[in-house]
This record gives C-alpha cells, structure tokens and sequence, in this order.
C-alpha cells in the first residue's frame, strides 16, 4: 500500500471484532504511522555547478530552477547552490541550470521531502559554442580597471588592473587544459619606478591572465605587453598614464608674458600671466589642477586649470583699477601686483603674490640741452629722456628712438630699441655731434614726432 495515499478506515463491527477476537492486532494496525495522511513538504536541494573544463573551480551567479516549480536559486562565488522547494516524498525533481554565455544544463534525482537532498554530483556548465578549445593563438586586452593613475600621496588611485584573454584559432577563450604562461613586459623612463605584479602567471580556465601595475614616482606614460611565453604571441602595447601628485610649495611659480605693457595707454591691452605647478617629485602636477588668481590692476580671468606640463594661464587686461601711488591699490606707482594661489597635499593652501606687471603710460619725450653752439672741430653731447606722463616709468619693450643729422657726425649710437624692462635707467639717453657745420639735427620720438635740432654759429632754441 502506496504512503501517498490516505488508508481507509475499516467499519466499526470489524473493529469491535478485532477488539474481541485479535486484540493485539487491532492495537498494533491502530498505532501505526502508515495510516496518516501525507503531503507536500518543504525540503531542500543542495548542489554544485563547476566549470566543465575545471572541475575543481564553481561557477559563480548561474541561475537554478525546478522544473514545474515556484522555485529558483543562484550559485555563491564557490558555486554551491540550496534551492528551497515544496515536494512531496519521493517526489522526482528536474532542475535547468543557466547563466549568460554557457550552455544550459539539467539534473534530477528523487527527493525525501522535509529533509536535505544533495545532487549525487557537480553539474558541469560549458562555455556556449566553446567546447574544448584549442591551444594558444592570440593574447589581447580584455579590460583594465584605468588607464590613467597617480604618483603616491598625490591623492589619486596608484595602482591599475589589467586582463589579458588568451583565444585559440577561433577565437575562443582557451580551456584550462590548454592553459599557457604568460609573461608581462613593463616598458617605462629611465628612473621611472613604476612596477608589474606579477611578473609571470598561468591563464585560469576562461583564458585570462591578470596583473596589477603600480605607480612609481615619477609621471610618465608606460606601455605594458603581455606574450605567450615560449612562443611569438604577444599583445598589442597597453598605454598607461602616471600623472602628477597635488602641488607642493617648493614647486610652484608664476610669470608674465611682458613685464611692462601699454596698460596706462589704452584699455583692452592684453598680458599672459602663467602659473607653473609641479608636485613634491618635480612632474607636472595632474591635468586640471586649479589654479587661482587676482591683480591690484586691470582684470584678470579668476582661475584656469593646469594642463599637461603643470601651466595654468590666464589673461591681464588693462582696465580700472589702475596701479598707481595709493598703496591700497599698488605697491608702487604704475606697478600692478598679482596673487596665485591653489592647494596643496592635506588641503593646504598655497599662495605667492609679487608685483609683476608694470602699466605704462602717454609718451614723454624732451632733449638737453635745448640750445647750444658747437664750436669748429668740437662737439655736443645731448641727453634724451623719454618716459611715461604719469610715473616717469619706461615705456614699453619695443618702443625705438632713432637720432640722424644732416651735418656732423654722430659719435653715439644714433638708434636706441627699449627692452622689456622696469629698470628707470632705460628712460635717459646720451648722443655726440661731432664737428656739425651747418644743417639740422632731426630726433625722431617713438610717436613718430620729429624733433629738430638746427645747430647754427650762435645759440638755437629747441622746436618741436
């Protein structure tokens, strides 16, 4: 008599026969479990998916199913599975394993419900279409976690891995029984410091080989191969970018285009002003590192990023306020001060600030002396002193002064080009008239206003 079934109660006179006539069989037949009534019992089927090419390794995330049944599970990392499911005893079971990219495969047994039910063996799960490989053909990239990190301590991630995958013929990732050594190849400066871990490693069972690159101190661009030792197989170069750490004092500078424009002259006249930034290593600090500045003259744009050789630049232009004697605007007349300021390792502010920038004005130009006589055989020396209207500071680099004579020689140099300068020295200069007889003296400013000198017999007086 089946135990699924429920057993029928016998009439009440053959119980009352029984009772008299076999009283120990009636007690017995009452007692026994076999007349309750039975059903489906929550139970439990443990079990393992492994890889049909290593044996040895579970396969992780593969999706579990009864067939017929509300029930499912997913395999942990190692590859083990429970699948909680309601089943009546002895009850056959069918489950489907699936996951992405492998073929689908089956199992059974038959249950005891109510308590644990292990599957008999590990369920082999092959790659789709994969089947056993063949031997090593090809090694290409097949990700890396970056391909742009940091020196130490500059705040960015030091390390990046990369994974190389090892196909057969037809490009199918080799099995574990065709596994092969590969060696990786780190190509980097002189000094660099950068270094691959490890060295040398066996591809597992879907063909991959893996190893971690680690920054060193110095920002550069490494290339990374990987070959199938033994053989020619190798990877296209893996380019790396090590970029610079956070800024650090005992590197960080700032200059100008010009020293001295035309700021005084007109508004809207332009100046470079470049900070240059680099880490505690001397590399560029990294791309896009903010850089901030103000001026005491003109305007000037408020920030710029770096780029890749740690510059960051931004634009003077002449505009109010303009530098000039009241010291809460300038440090001197005419000379603009600028501040640079970013931040650096542990959030630490850094700053410089200088005069840097001088805005000249309006042209001034005059001669002495403004009369004079040069006796037969002798000469003159004469002093131009040309400046800016506002502050006597040099004019801008360029500026020309050129001194010719119809008569005479001249014993000086008869052309003069001012450098880039704030140096008041370059705001007088001396020439010499050597034996004039009669004719004019002619210095032409650098607004292109001809000064005349007409030496004569007697005293003449300056024109203009």
């Amino acid at each position: 008599m089946s135990r699924n079934h429920v057993m029928p109660f016998p009439p009440l006179r053959w119980i009352a026969s029984l009772a008299c006539a076999v009283g120990t069989l009636f007690l017995v037949t009452s007692c026994s479990k076999h007349s309750k009534v039975t059903g489906p019992e929550a139970t439990t089927v443990i079990g393992r998916v492994v890889y049909a090419d290593d044996a040895n390794r579970g396969v992780p995330a593969v999706l579990v199913r009864a067939v017929g049944k509300n029930a499912l599970a997913n395999t942990d990392s190692t590859g083990w599975f429970a699948l909680s499911v309601t089943a009546e005893d002895n009850e056959f079971l069918q489950l489907t394993l699936s996951k992405p990219g492998f073929d689908a495969a089956t199992a059974s047994l038959t249950v005891q419900a109510g308590a644990p039910n292990q599957l008999p063996a590990a369920v082999a799960l092959a790659r789709t279409g994969a089947g056993t490989s063949g031997p090593a053909n090809t090694i290409v990239l097949k990700s890396a976690s970056a391909f742009s990190i940091g020196v130490p301590h500059g705040g960015d991630s030091e390390n990046a891995t990369l994974v190389f995958e090892v196909l057969d013929a037809s490009a199918r990732p080799v099995d574990f029984s065709h596994r092969a050594s590969i060696r990786f190849t780190l190509y980097q400066m002189t000094g660099g410091g950068a270094r691959l871990s490890p060295d040398t490693v066996s591809t597992d069972s879907n063909g991959l080989a893996a190893a971690t690159l680690t920054s060193g101190t110095l920002a550069q661009a490494v290339q990374i191969r990987a070959e199938v030792t033994g053989t020619a197989i190798h990877s296209e170069p893996v380019r790396v970018a090590i970029h610079g750490g956070l800024p650090n004092a005992n590197h960080f500078s700032f200059g100008v285009e010009r020293i001295n424009f035309p700021g005084l002259d007109s508004l809207g006249a332009t100046v470079k002003v470049t900070a240059y930034v680099g880490d505690r290593y001397s590399n560029p600090v990294q791309t896009g590192t903010a850089v901030y500045f103000s001026t005491t003259g003109g305007i000037i744009q408020g920030s710029a990023p770096t780029d890749d050789l740690g510059r960051s630049t931004v634009t003077l232009v002449s505009a109010a306020p303009f530098p000039n004697a009241v010291p809460a605007l300038s440090d001197s007349a005419g000379i603009a001060r600028i501040t640079v300021q970013t931040m650096g390792e542990n959030q630490t502010p850094l700053v410089l600030s200088s005069r840097a920038v001088m805005f000249s004005g309006h042209t001034s130009l005059s001669v002495t002396p403004t009369t004079f006589a040069v006796p037969l055989n002798g000469y003159q020396d004469f002093t131009i002193t040309l400046w800016d209207v506002e502050h006597h500071n040099p004019l801008t680099g360029g500026t020309t002064i050129k001194v010719t004579a119809t008569a005479g020689k001249l014993g000086a140099d008869a052309s003069v080009t001012l450098p880039d300068t704030w140096d008041p020295r370059y705001t007088h200069f001396t020439f010499r008239l050597n034996d004039p007889a009669t004719g004019a003296l002619v210095l032409v400013a650098p607004d292109g206003r001809e000064v005349a000198l007409r030496p004569v017999t007697h005293a003449s007086k300056l024109s203009t």
